[in-house]
This record gives C-alpha cells, structure tokens and sequence, in this order.
C-alpha cells in the first residue's frame, strides 16, 4: 500500500467517523500484517536449517520485520490514531478510546483513558452512548 496523508489534526473521533475510518485502517493493516507472515515464515525456516550464515540471513529478516511493524505504525498515526501494539488501533473519542485489534471486522469496544485492551468493554453495552462518544 502507498503512502498515507494526514487525515485528523484533532484526532479526535465519533464513532460514525471511527468506523468510516475502520475500512482503510483494517486494509492497512491487513497488508502489513500479511507481508510481516511471509518474513516471520522465512525467519523459522532459516533458523530451523540453523548454521551460521542461515541465522545470520533471519537476523536480517527479523530486522525487516520490524521496519514492516514501524511503516503501519506510523500510517496509522498519520490517520490521527494511536497504534498501541502490533495490529491494535485506538481511535479518540474525547472521553476514552474505540479500540480496535485485526482481525476484528467491526468497531466494537472502547475503554476510558486510564485503562488499556484488557479492560475493554463492548460499545453496545455502554448505558450511556455519549460516555463513550461525546461527539454523538
């Protein structure tokens, strides 16, 4: 995938907005993650023929992996959202995070700013909708 523009300078989204934006993250990272799975097979086969030259060339590869992982970590953070680890997305709502993991295919969760993936909590089981989006 291309390079990404700036989207939101105020990073700051409704949950309308978040989900109108979960396509292109989910596609982004879609690709990312299916480019970091041809190197990570690449890395078990070397070091699994062992030798020195083998684990050097996995080394090298572990290195791409990680520039794989930094170029989606920095689209993302260019659509104005926070990459919070590998392949997991979180999307300001004023009031705490929509928080997103791939391969989930919806927007489904949010938790407060002072809690993290563990202690997310469904969007629809929120008693109040503007907890959450106080853009709604």
């Amino acid at each position: 995938m291309g390079s990404v523009f700036e989207f939101n300078r105020h990073n700051v989204f409704s949950k309308e907005q978040a989900n109108q934006l979960l396509s292109l993250v989910y596609r982004i990272t879609s690709d990312a993650d299916a480019e970091l799975k041809k190197i990570t097979d690449q890395i078990k086969l070397y070091k699994e023929q062992g030798g020195s030259r083998n684990l050097e060339i996995a080394s090298d590869l572990e290195g791409h992996a990680q520039i794989i992982i930094t170029k989606w970590e920095s689209k993302i953070i260019k659509l104005g959202l926070e990459p919070k680890g590998v392949w997991l997305v979180d999307f300001d709502s004023g009031s705490g995070y929509f928080c997103w993991k791939y391969p989930e295919l919806e927007l489904k969760f949010w938790h407060g700013y002072k809690d993290g993936f563990s202690n997310r909590q469904p969007i629809e089981g929120t008693k109040n909708i503007d907890e959450c989006d106080p853009l709604h």
